[in-house]
C-alpha cells in the first residue's frame, strides 16, 4: 500500500512541475524587437502560484495575441494609435486591461500580476519604463507577432 502512495505522490509531483515550468531562453538574451513606424510592447506575467497550471491569454482591442504562462514575457510590435491592451479567459477578454497611447518607436510594458493567492486581487499595469527584473523572465512567442488591427 505505501508502495502505490508513493508512486502517486510521484507521478503527481512530476506532472504538476510540468504545468508550472517554462523551458526557452532568458529575455535578457534576446536582441531588443524595433520596427520603423511601430511601437514595441513587452508583456510579462510575475511568477505565481495563483494559476500556475494554465497560460493566461492576452488581447490587444479583442484579439487575442499571447498566451503567457507563470514567469514569461512576451514581445508585440503594434501600429501608433490607442489600442486596449487586456488580459482574461475567451469568454471575457477585457477581465483586467489598460488603455494604450501607442507611439511610433516608444517601448510599452505591460505586466500582468495574478495576485499571490485566491484573495490577492492582483493587477494589469502599463509603464514606459523598463523594469529591470524582467531579464530572468523566460521568453514566449507570441500569437501575432505584428499587431495590424483596427485603432480605437
Amino acid at each position: 500500500m505505501k508502495k502505490i502512495f508513493t508512486c502517486i505522490y510521484f507521478t503527481l509531483a512530476i506532472t504538476l512541475s510540468g504545468c508550472a515550468s517554462l523551458n526557452g531562453p532568458k529575455y535578457s538574451s534576446l536582441p531588443e524587437l524595433k520596427r520603423d513606424g511601430a511601437s514595441t510592447l513587452v508583456i510579462y506575467r510575475v511568477p505565481s502560484l495563483k494559476g500556475a497550471a494554465w497560460p493566461h491569454h492576452i488581447y490587444i482591442n479583442g484579439q487575442l495575441v499571447a498566451k503567457l504562462n507563470s514567469g514569461g514575457i512576451t514581445s508585440i510590435l503594434v501600429y501608433p494609435g490607442n489600442h486596449i491592451v487586456s488580459q482574461g479567459p475567451e469568454n471575457d477578454p477585457t477581465f483586467k486591461k489598460v488603455a494604450i497611447a501607442f507611439e511610433s518607436g516608444k517601448t510599452y510594458y505591460v505586466e500582468h500580476n495574478p495576485g499571490r493567492d485566491l484573495y490577492t486581487p492582483g493587477s494589469f499595469q502599463n509603464s514606459t519604463a523598463k523594469p529591470s527584473s524582467i531579464g530572468d523572465y523566460i521568453y514566449q512567442a507570441p500569437t501575432v507577432e505584428f499587431y495590424k488591427g483596427n485603432v480605437l
